[in-house]
C-alpha cells in the first residue's frame, strides 16, 4: 500500500515494517518523513537543520546525526546527504515482474520508426541550400552538443524543427518553453541554467522574434558569471504566425504584421565584449559553433552566432496547426 504524503511524491507505507524505524522516538520518524520528502528524485538532500526545526520542533542536530548515522552518507563536505535506501523508503522494493520485458517490442517499434524519419530527413539536415535550411541549422546544433551541454529552445518555428533533430547527449539537459510555447523564455533559462550549473555549457537556440524580446538581459548573463552561447535563427519573420495567415488570407493579406527587420543580432555581443557572428553558409556553421564555446570560456562573456535561415521553410507542426482553418 503508498499513501500521500505531499503532492510531490508517493511514499511507500511499508517503512514501519522496518524495526529500526518503528521502534525510533516519534520526532525521530518525523524528522526522517521530512527528509524523504526534501531530498531530489535520486536520494540527496540539501542539509538545512534551520528549516528541519521548523518542522520538526525540538530536533537536536548532534543527535540526529548520531541516529541515522548509517542511513546516509555525506557528500560535498557535508553539505549534502546522500539515503542510502532512499528508493526502497520512498517506493518500496524495486520488482523485477514489473512487465518491462513485455514493454520492449513497443520500444523496439518506435526505436525503428524514430530511425526511419531521422533517415528520410537526411537530405534536409545535409542540405547546402543558401539561404540555409532550418534543418541543417538544427542538424548542426546536434553534432555540436557534447555530454556537459544543456540545450534550451525559445523561439516558435525554429524550435519546433529543431526538436526533429537535437538530442541532448545527458538526461536533463533540454529546456523548452513547454507546451504552450511562449516566447522569451530563453535568456531567463539560460542563465538560471549556468548559476545552477556552473561547470555545464548552456546553449540556447531562438527565433529572431523571440531573442528581440529578452536579448537585452544577455548583459545580466554576463555581469552574474553565467554566459552562455546564444544561436539566432533569423528568417526576419514571426514564421508561424506568417504561415497560419498566408495560408487563410493568402500572400497579399497573410504577409501583415509578421515581418520583422533584417537585424544582425551578432554585434549585439560584440557591443558586451563577447563572440560574434553572421552565419549565411550551412559550412560555416560547424566551425563558427566551436569559435563560439572557446571565446565564451576565455573571455566569460556570452556569444551570438546569427544564422541565416530560408523564410519559406516551415516546421510540419506549424503546416498542421488548425486555428487558421
Amino acid at each position: 500500500m503508498r499513501i500521500l504524503t505531499l503532492p510531490k511524491r508517493f511514499t511507500d507505507s511499508d517503512k514501519w515494517k522496518k524495526k529500526w524505524f518503528r521502534c525510533m522516538r516519534n520526532d525521530f520518524k518525523v524528522f526522517w518523513i521530512y527528509v524523504l520528502d526534501q531530498c531530489d528524485h535520486a536520494g540527496i538532500w540539501e542539509v538545512d537543520f534551520e528549516a528541519a526545526e521548523f518542522f520538526c520542533s525540538g530536533i537536536n542536530e548532534s543527535e540526529i546525526r548520531q541516529v541515522f548515522k548509517k542511513q546516509y552518507q555525506e557528500i560535498d563536505n557535508g553539505k549534502r546527504w546522500f539515503l542510502k535506501d532512499f528508493v526502497d523508503f520512498q517506493y518500496g522494493t524495486l520488482n523485477e515482474n514489473n512487465r518491462s520485458e513485455s514493454r520492449k517490442p513497443w520500444l523496439n517499434e518506435l526505436r525503428s520508426e524514430e530511425i526511419e524519419r531521422t533517415e528520410k530527413l537526411m537530405p534536409l539536415f545535409k542540405s547546402e541550400e543558401s539561404p540555409i535550411h532550418p534543418y541543417r541549422l538544427a542538424w548542426e546544433i546536434n553534432e555540436f552538443l557534447n555530454k556537459d551541454t544543456i540545450y534550451i529552445g525559445d523561439g516558435g518555428d525554429i524550435v519546433t524543427i529543431s526538436a526533429q533533430a537535437v538530442q541532448p547527449r545527458s538526461p536533463g539537459n533540454w529546456m523548452d518553453p513547454g507546451a504552450l510555447g511562449s516566447l522569451g523564455v530563453g535568456t531567463g533559462f539560460a542563465m538560471a541554467a549556468g548559476l545552477a550549473n556552473p561547470d555545464k555549457e548552456v546553449v540556447c537556440l531562438y527565433g529572431d522574434g523571440s531573442f528581440g524580446m529578452t536579448v537585452f538581459d544577455m548583459e545580466t548573463a554576463n555581469r552574474f558569471g553565467a554566459p552562455y552561447i546564444a544561436i539566432v535563427g533569423n528568417n526576419s519573420h514571426m514564421n508561424q504566425i506568417r504561415y497560419g495567415q498566408i495560408t487563410k488570407y493568402g500572400e497579399e493579406r497573410g504577409n501583415i504584421g509578421n515581418k520583422l527587420g533584417d537585424v544582425p543580432f551578432g554585434t549585439f555581443a560584440e557591443m558586451l565584449g563577447g563572440f560574434g557572428a553572421e552565419i549565411r553558409e550551412p559550412n560555416e556553421i560547424q566551425p563558427t559553433l566551436h569559435k563560439a564555446r572557446e571565446s565564451v570560456k576565455s573571455t566569460g562573456k556570452s556569444a551570438v552566432i546569427n544564422v541565416w535561415v530560408n523564410p519559406d521553410e516551415y516546421a510540419p507542426g506549424t503546416k498542421a496547426q488548425t486555428m487558421y482553418k
